[in-house]
């Protein structure tokens, strides 16, 4: 970005949100890839699509072996728990990018709180890792490291933005690199990206509550019929 590119009376809010909307597009197996980095599941996507395929074949054949007498049927569960394993690894990865995400307002007020003391903003970085925990911790603390070895923002800030990339990471990351690439008071970055976040986060609440009973219906009505399967062999 440069100067020119946010007109004078553009307010900073809508500069950020409108930057930041919109994530890149990518393809099927980086995103099965990322997640799998992000679950720490030391593998690629191909082997671990491959040992899933190979987990619900067996699952398959089992069903042929106890009763099915087609074998239409034990493809179709075979497929069908395939789709759910998938599935289940994205959700699990997309529930701790959320989760993430709603941390990281708690990191951006201690940011905030260490600028506006005084502290550089490398310094307010490594600082808001040290006081926080768990994943804000760790990714604070590489992120003020590859600072600290003269690493440039882009590739400092990639490894956060690819691990958990959404909304509010992305427009965190983007008030950094407006700040090391063009300049200005990150603490005023800061304080409006964080509103932005926060009435993002606070959103997805309300409609996750909202939608969370319709969610878990539809899961069990997916399942269900594959669930009564085991019991009408047992039957036959």
């Amino acid at each position: 970005f440069t100067q020119s590119e946010q007109p004078a009376d553009v307010p900073l809010d809508l500069y950020l949100n409108k930057a930041t909307i919109q994530g890149p597009r990518e393809s099927t197996r980086y995103l099965i890839d990322r997640h799998l980095r992000l679950l720490d599941i030391g593998m690629g996507s191909l082997p671990f699509l491959a040992l899933l395929t190979l987990a619900a074949l067996s699952v398959g054949l089992l069903t042929l072996e106890f009763g099915a007498t087609r074998i239409k049927i034990g493809a179709l569960v075979a497929l069908a728990i395939l789709i759910v394993w998938v599935l289940g690894v994205r959700e699990v990865a997309t529930t701790k990018v959320n989760r993430f995400e709603a941390k990281l307002l708690d990191a951006l007020d201690l940011m905030q709180a260490a600028l506006q003391g005084g502290e550089t903003p490398q310094s307010a970085i490594i600082t808001t890792g040290n006081a926080s925990n768990g994943m804000i911790k760790h990714e604070f603390t590489e992120l003020g490291r590859s600072l600290a070895l003269g690493m440039p923002i882009d590739r400092a800030s990639a490894r956060m933005l690819d691990l958990y990339d959404s909304e509010g990471v992305r427009m965190f990351v983007q008030a950094l690199r407006v700040k090391w690439q063009v300049g200005g008071d990150l603490a005023d970055l800061m304080k409006s990206a964080n509103r932005i976040i926060r009435a993002r986060v606070m959103l997805r609440i309300k409609l996750a509550s909202q939608l969370s009973g319709a969610k878990y219906a539809s899961i069990l009505v997916a399942i269900a019929p594959y669930a009564v399967v085991p019991f009408f062999l047992a039957n036959n």
